[in-house]
């Protein structure tokens, strides 16, 4: 079963870097487009600002759930490392279960908050905002995904030697 998990948390990983690199490299190509637009013509088109913006916004989407798959997130270390391995397995289980929580409460209130971008549109680009507000959507859904995922691996992973 841990086998199968991790199959498909690697393959979740896979597609949030290639989506994050992707959005790295639109962010790359408007943002070179809007500094060359400044050198050749009179005024620079005022739509890459935003779009730059909303592509930024996907991007930390996506690489902030792959960063906890790779297990790359911000940890206090010191801490963790006074207890020993099983210590640590609850509480890495701990964790992830109460991320797998917040990110399950706050899915609805996500939804709401896309909900409202419904009637409203960007201002240049003329982009649905619920589009737009629709990344937290996205984010809470990752998030609950690879946090329950990480927490079955956890759960399933023996700690090989006991700390003294």
């Amino acid at each position: 079963m841990k086998v199968h998990i991790e199959k498909h948390l690697n393959n979740l990983s896979r597609w949030l870097t290639w989506s994050s690199i992707l959005c790295l490299i639109a962010i790359v190509f408007v943002v070179s487009l809007q500094i060359l637009a400044r050198y050749v013509f009179p005024n620079a088109p005022i739509w890459t600002e935003e779009l730059t913006r909303y592509l930024f916004i996907y991007m930390i989407v996506f690489a902030s759930s792959q960063v906890m798959v790779e297990r790359r997130h911000i940890r206090i270390d010191f801490i963790q490392e006074k207890f020993n391995l099983t210590q640590q397995k609850v509480l890495n289980q701990l964790i992830y279960f109460f991320i797998f929580i917040f990110s399950c409460l706050l899915l609805k209130h996500a939804y709401i908050y896309s909900a409202l971008g419904e009637n409203q549109t960007s201002p240049t680009l003329g982009f649905k905002m619920s589009l737009i507000f629709s990344s937290t959507i996205l984010f809470f859904s990752i998030s609950s995904l690879t946090s329950l995922g990480m927490l079955l691996v956890e759960t399933f992973t023996q700690p090989t030697t006991e700390k003294v």
